[in-house]
This record gives structure tokens, sequence and C-alpha cells, in this order.
């Protein structure tokens, strides 16, 4: 997962980097293509150093101000909608420079005004509007007013790139960034399709994980401290609702003899069936079976008086009886069976689940020291 998210943090860096560089190469051609008509412009009217000054600064030095900020914010949008208003507040002190020119004027503010559309629409577009305007504000006082309508044809001329050239380049500089957000966009699908099935393994490991947890592995039913936890969860459920819960406790009757003649391996089959066997007879989906421990099983049945727990008692002796599995060794028959120690209680905050267990284990005691293969109960419980 780690190696998917630096994958996918490269492929962002890179965008990153790529709009960055982008925005630097327009910013660089749009200054050229600006300073040609600017300089032309100054030329002819014969304005001050300091004009000059201010314009070379501005269409040389600003592409790499500019991209130096880019490149060290955290966030290059917000980065790059700072510059675009900067620079069309910072391009919209030229017009009074240039006596309000008006060809000039108006490649200038259409080289602004396509920069900020094409960059976040129409609304960005109304903002570098109002920052053009503060700019002209700003420096009609040193300027003054004057306007000159008639343009020289050098003028003209000279304004021929900003408005035939630079806009060719920001539509080929637009396709080139979709060409490759498309791509990078794909990129970034087939990872997040990988950190997809890199999610479901994890989560597919996680729930093995938590099975074989909770699971025995030998009889493939829940052990002892999965049934412990449940068995809590449905005391304090069963408490709230002021019901009855039963317990079942049951030991395979003789199995030390029956290991001990048959061997382990017959051992482990004959609990594997009765497993099999007694789980057949919890139906319901609030009752579990559980392996309690070596040739012992522990059933809870939530909503379940004593009356209706011993017909499920009865009828999971009945069915272990009837695997007809050979027991020769055992008093209580020829074949495996099982004794049965059943408890009910109502739950109440005076008592606790270890009073029920308790009590089913005292059962199945009586169950054991009577004939074996039988069903006991305790009414005190």
């Amino acid at each position: 997962m780690k190696s998917i998210d630096k994958k996918v943090s490269d492929v962002r860096s890179k965008i990153r980097e790529s709009q960055s560089r982008r925005f630097y190469m327009l910013r660089i051609i749009g200054c050229i293509c600006g300073f040609l008509a600017i300089s032309t412009t100054f030329y002819h009217l014969e304005v001050p150093v300091a004009y000059w000054l201010y314009a070379v600064i501005g269409c040389f030095m600003w592409p790499h101000i500019a991209y130096f900020m880019s490149i060290h914010s955290r966030d290059i949008n917000n980065a790059e909608k700072r510059n675009c208003i900067i620079e069309t507040f910072l391009g919209a002190v030229l017009l009074p420079m240039m006596s309000f020119n008006l060809l000039p004027g108006i490649t200038l503010f259409a080289m602004f005004s396509m920069n900020n559309i094409g960059f976040s629409g129409v609304r960005f577009f109304l903002k570098g509007v109002v920052s053009f305007l503060f700019g002209i504000l700003v420096m009609i006082p040193l300027t003054g007013t004057q306007v000159i309508f008639h343009t020289e044809y050098y003028i003209i001329l000279s304004c021929i790139p900003a408005l035939i050239l630079y806009p060719q380049i920001v539509a080929f500089l637009a396709y080139a960034l979709a060409r490759d957000l498309n791509k990078t966009r794909e990129t970034l699908e087939q990872q997040y399709r990988k950190l997809a099935s890199a999610n479901i393994k994890i989560r597919d490991q996680r729930d093995l994980l938590d099975n074989i947890a909770k699971i025995d592995s030998l009889t493939g039913i829940p052990n002892r401290r999965h049934f412990d936890g449940y068995l809590e969860k449905q005391w304090q459920s069963m408490l709230r609702s002021n019901s009855v819960v039963s317990v079942l406790m049951i030991d395979i009757d003789h199995f030390k003899e029956f290991n001990d003649n048959y061997g382990h391996g017959k051992g482990d089959e004959c609990l594997k069936q009765v497993a099999e066997t007694l789980s057949r007879s919890v139906k319901r989906p609030n009752d579990m079976l559980a392996r309690y421990g070596g040739d012992e099983f522990i059933c809870a049945l939530p909503l379940t008086d004593i009356d209706g727990a011993k017909k499920i008692a009865e009828e999971m002796r009945k069915n272990v009886i009837s695997l007809a599995i050979p027991h020769f060794h055992s008093s209580a028959a020829d074949y495996v069976t099982i004794s049965v120690g059943m408890a009910a209680i109502k739950p109440a905050r005076s008592l606790s689940v270890s009073r029920l267990l308790k009590a089913a284990d005292q059962a199945l005691y009586m169950a054991k020291t009577n004939s074996r293969n039988c069903v006991e109960y305790l009414k005190s419980a």
C-alpha cells in the first residue's frame, strides 16, 4: 500500500511540476509578445526612462518570479490564481503609460482576459477585470488621462504576434495540458484500482485471521474465546429485554477411553462428526454452538426457556446416537453418546454470566454421575 501511495504522490508531483512549467513558458512567450507592442508604443511616445525600466523588469523578470512562487507553493492552483491577478494589475499599469493607445491597450487586456478565463472561468475573469481597472486607477495620478486613439501602422504590426500568435500558443498549451491530464487520469485510475485490489486482499486476510481467531481449527465451529464474548453480549441483550437465556453443556461420554482404544486420529474424526451433528440441531441465527475444550461443547440459546432448551438437547442426544459410531469401551452404550447439562436464567443486574455457566456445569455433572447418555438441568438456575 505504501508503494501505491508513493506512486500516486509521485504522479501528483509530476502534474504539479508540469503545470508550473507550462505556465512558466506561457508567461515568457506572452511577455515577449506583449513587450513588442509595449516597446513600440513607448518608442513612438518617447516616454521617460522609468517607463522603459518598468516594462523591461515586468516583462523579463516577472515570469521567473511567478514560477519561483508557484513551485514553492503548497497549492499550485491558488498560487497561479494569485499570479494571474498580480500580472493583470501590473499589465494594467502600462495603459496610462502608453496614453491609453487603443490597439496596444486592447491587446494587453485581451491577453490577460484570455489567461484568466482559460485558467478559472468567467468569475475569475471578472476578478481580473477588477484588478485591471484598479491598476489603471492607481497609475492615472502619475501619468494623467491623455488618450491617443490614432495608432501608427508599425504599432499595429507590433501587436499582431500578441493578437494572432499568442492565442494559438495558448490553445496549443491547453490541448497539451488536456492530453496530459487524460493520461494522468488513466494512470491514477490504474493506481487506485491496484490500491482497491490491495485493500480487498488485506480485508480478506483480516477476515481470515479474524475467523482463525474465532473458529476451532479441528471442528470448524466457534471456539471458547469467541463463545464467551458472544454469550456476554447476549446476556446484556436479554437483560435489556427482560428475556430468558439458556445454556447447554455437552460432553462426549467416555471420550478418553475412545481415544485410548481407537487412537487419536479416530478421536479427532469423532469430534468432527459430533460437532457437525450438534450444529444441525442449532437452527436459529442467534443460537451458537462452540467447542468449549477437549470433548466438551457448549450451546447458547437466547430467548429460550428450559422446556425449549430440553427439546433441543434431546434432539442433539438422539442425533449423536444415530451416528452409530462404535464405542465398545463405554458404559453408557455401544455407540458414542453425549451427556447434556442445561440451565436457564433471566438475567438481572444482581446476577452474572458465570452463574448461568456454573448451573449448566453442575447439571452436566449430574448427567455424568447418573447414567450418562441423558439430559439434566437445575431448576434453581
